[in-house]
């Protein structure tokens, strides 16, 4: 009719289908379409798309309103039945039916209660403001009623895989989910992402409620089937699956009984700590963590390993995680914090032949293994075996069982802590590639210090001289096991630094050397020590003693010759001066008893025996000074 003015269009029964495309840029320029013979009771009105179809006299007629919901200018009509004429509003206000193709459509309803059909095809099906009915159809369709009011979806069998996206901001806006055809107790509640999926019609059908366990406003459904309704509270309480993909998967579970197969890939797997959940794997999965937490027997969660052994699965304690090898090297199950609680240990873990719980699994012998660089690795209270690798590493194995600690060429820096209350917790340091005869063993403070292989590489045995408990190993070289009887039957050196150094020897034969600075030396009164001194070396004490011969101590002078040195009688002390006034050993008390003076002294031109030392200086007065002129024969008779 033109959009210049206002137009008249009449219909009478059976005028087929027509189109009507006008549009009144105002009210003055409005269209009325009369439909003579036909009450407006009996009509049906349609949103096709943007157009509104009118059918007056039945579906063989119809009059179809060109972008009627486009905007107000395509809709300034007057519908003229025999019993009423209709404006705008009152058509807007009505229920529609859209309807789509059998190709992949977009329906979008109007702010009123609209019934939307999809059809055929993939489609989109948008309900906007009202109480709306959307059907998808048959095809992968996406539902969203809009979340003003509440919305009704209906399925039935083989309507493919769709997906429904709405939201209800109190019960009031609930939606309801029908499925007809259909029994709860056939069909299957998947937790996808935070998505929940329902199979009423088996595999190849499924509706997607998004979001569904971010938070209650997207769980407000009533899932309707033949032989019940659940509601949230129903629904949340069920056993869920969540299947990840080929890739690297997020798995979260959610406050129920929730199944979990990560696949193939590394995936992140956590059931939730608010119910007992459970974890499957099969050869291939990957490498994988769980993290989750049971607070008590009843939330205690299960891995499954299928078509695995458990005598064939290796067991890792690596940080405070326990690591799984079901299935080789190539995959393996990280229980996060597996030893830091009991409630990160409560698992059933199953294989096929046997079920281990935590005690059981705590009981193993635990492998703990460093990188190339500086590790820190802490055992539990179980066999444990430690490698540190390459780098300078903490070991401590735990002091409740008995550890071994491995170590090859190369090893670094290492230190060990530990300690056995018995011997049945005693531990065993492995030095493979390496012979006892070839390794030397330094004392160090309290700490035993072994160089196995060579100068680049130590172990440090902590607190070793301190007491039993600290000296309870086993040290194996390729040659010879060597236990503390053995070891602290050695000579040992210790060695101080450039600083004033309290050097203390344990009841060995020890070699000590204070180096530059003003040192305390104290060999040990148990066994024969010697004392090593050089140019320089500034001003030490010796505080030893001597039960017998046999335990009988050295000084020795290097780079000094006896007829330089001079030997003072100061209080009960003997003080020797071999390099000079700037440097002097004092011998504790060796004026006071035999046993303080056993010790012989030597220097690059001569050695000279206790006995005959005691001969020469022991006439000093105190305050007298005296030398040794003869290098060859030293007699003070």
């Amino acid at each position: 009719g033109g959009s210049s003015a206002s137009d008249r269009y009449l219909f009478d029964p059976g005028h087929g289908h027509d189109v009507i495309d006008d549009y009144a840029q105002n009210e003055a320029q409005a269209d009325s379409v009369v439909f003579r013979q036909a009450q407006s009771a009996g009509a049906t009105f349609d949103h096709v798309g943007n157009d509104l179809v009118i059918h007056a006299y039945g579906d063989d007629n119809s009059v179809t309103l060109k972008n009627y919901f486009s905007s107000d200018g395509y809709r300034r009509y007057h519908l003229v039945f025999d019993d009423a004429t209709l404006n705008a509003e009152q058509v807007l206000a009505r229920e529609y039916t859209f309807t789509g193709t059998d190709g992949n459509d977009a329906l979008y309803g109007w702010n009123t209660d609209d019934t939307l059909l999809g059809g055929a095809g993939n489609d989109w099906l948008y309900g906007q403001a009202g109480h709306d009915t959307l059907i998808g159809g048959t095809g992968d369709d996406y539902l969203s009623g809009g979340s003003s009011e509440s919305d009704r979806y209906l399925f039935d069998p083989g309507h493919g895989h769709d997906v429904i996206d709405d939201y209800a901001q109190s019960e009031a806006q609930a939606d309801t989910v029908v499925f007809r055809q259909a029994q709860s107790a056939g069909a299957t509640f998947d937790h996808v992402g935070n998505d929940l999926v329902i199979h009423a019609y088996g595999d190849d059908n499924s509706v997607t409620l998004k979001n569904y366990f971010s938070s209650d406003g997207y769980r407000r459904y009533h899932l309707v089937f033949d032989d019940v309704t659940l509601n949230a509270e129903q629904v949340l309480p069920r056993e869920y699956t969540l299947t990840g993909t080929a890739d690297n998967d997020w798995l979260i579970g959610w406050s129920s009984h929730d199944v979990l197969t990560g696949g193939t890939g590394d995936d992140y797997l956590a059931g939730g700590s608010s119910a007992s959940d459970r974890y499957l794997f099969d050869p291939g999965h990957g490498h994988d963590v769980i993290d989750d937490y049971a607070q008590n027997e009843a939330q205690a969660d299960t891995v499954v390993f299928r078509q695995a052994q458990s005598a064939g699965a290796t067991f890792n304690h690596v940080g405070n995680d326990l690591v799984i090898h079901a299935y080789g090297d190539d995959n393996s199950v990280t229980l996060k914090n597996y030893f830091s609680g009991d409630g990160y240990r409560r698992y059933h873990m199953v294989f096929d032949d046997v079920t281990l719980n935590a005690e059981q699994v705590l009981a193993r012998e635990y492998s703990l293994t460093g990188t190339a660089g500086n590790d820190q690795l802490i055992g539990w209270s179980s066999h444990d075996v430690l490698t540190g690798g390459a780098g300078d590493d903490y070991l401590a194995g735990g002091s409740s069982a008995s550890d071994r600690y491995l170590f090859d060429p190369g090893h670094g820096h290492d230190v060990i802590d530990d300690y056995a209350q018995n011997e049945a917790q005693a531990d065993t340091v492995v030095f493979r590639q390496a012979r006892s005869d070839g390794a030397t063993f330094d004392h160090v403070g309290n700490d035993l210090v072994i160089h196995a292989y060579g100068d680049d590489n130590s172990v440090t045995l902590k607190n070793y001289f301190s007491n039993d408990g600290y000296r309870r190993y086993h040290l194996v070289f390729d040659d010879a096991t060597l236990n503390a009887e053995q070891v602290l039957a050695r000579e040992y050196s210790l060695t101080g630094t450039a600083g004033n150094d309290q050097l203390i020897g344990w009841s060995s034969h020890d070699v000590l050397t204070g180096g530059a600075g003003d040192d305390y030396l104290a060999g040990g009164s148990s066994a024969s020590d010697r004392y090593l001194f050089d140019p320089g070396h500034g001003h030490d004490v010796i505080d030893d003693y001597a039960q017998n011969e046999a335990q009988a101590d050295t000084v020795v002078f290097r780079q000094a010759r006896s007829d330089g040195a001079t030997f003072n009688h100061v209080g009960n002390d003997l003080v020797i001066h071999a390099y000079g006034d700037d440097n002097s050993v004092t011998l504790k008390d060796y004026f006071y008893g035999e046993n303080y003076q056993r010790f012989s002294v030597s220097f690059d031109n001569v050695d000279i025996g206790y006995p005959a030392l005691h001969d020469c200086v022991g006439q000093l007065q105190s305050g007298q000074s005296m030398s040794l002129s003869d290098p060859v024969q030293i007699s003070c008779n």
